[in-house]
């Protein structure tokens, strides 16, 4: 879903902030060069095993921590934060500096995060930033067995937030 609201283009540029294992970075470097910035050292060893399986080399890995080990990176057209640390505000605003037109996807698990990316939105429109939000909030269920039966037990709902310019098509 959150890739779907990306809407990664051919050829173009991504951030994959907070990487991880890199689910997000390989679904996204099948389309564009991506950079993948992870500070787990245990998530940048299976993100390097994940790339050396299937095969990508228009990946470059980003050991250390956003926003800072995004400063040299070229523009992004389109990012995706699955992690930030606490550093949302920063990452956003930086990106934004980057490309004004960058396509931004953040999700949240916590209402913690939520509230957070709400007020780094609302800081940004306040300085004059023509941000656009789309909120989109899922959840999903497993199954499981209890008694002979199938009962399906309710995962943690998830929040994905999709910024644009205010003047960009919404996609």
């Amino acid at each position: 879903m959150a890739l779907s609201k990306l809407r990664i283009t051919r050829d173009a540029c991504v951030y994959d902030i907070g990487a991880g294992t890199g689910s997000v970075t390989v679904e996204s470097a099948l389309f564009a060069k991506v950079y993948a910035v992870e500070k787990n050292p245990q998530a940048l060893s299976q993100l390097q095993e994940n790339l050396t399986h299937f095969g990508l080399n228009n990946v470059q890995v980003v050991p250390g921590a956003a926003p800072q080990e995004m400063q040299p990176l070229p523009a992004p057209d389109f990012v995706f934060v699955g992690g930030s640390s606490g550093s949302i505000a920063d990452i956003l605003r930086l990106c934004l500096q980057k490309n004004p037109r960058v396509r931004m996807v953040v999700t949240a698990i916590t209402l913690e995060t939520a509230a957070d990316l709400l007020s780094a939105v609302k800081q940004l429109r306040e300085q004059g930033c023509p941000l656009k939000l789309e909120i989109t909030q899922i959840s999903a269920a497993r199954s499981k067995t209890a008694g002979g039966l199938h009962l399906m037990m309710g995962q943690n709902p998830v929040f994905i937030f999709c910024l644009f310019a205010e003047d960009a098509l919404p996609q």
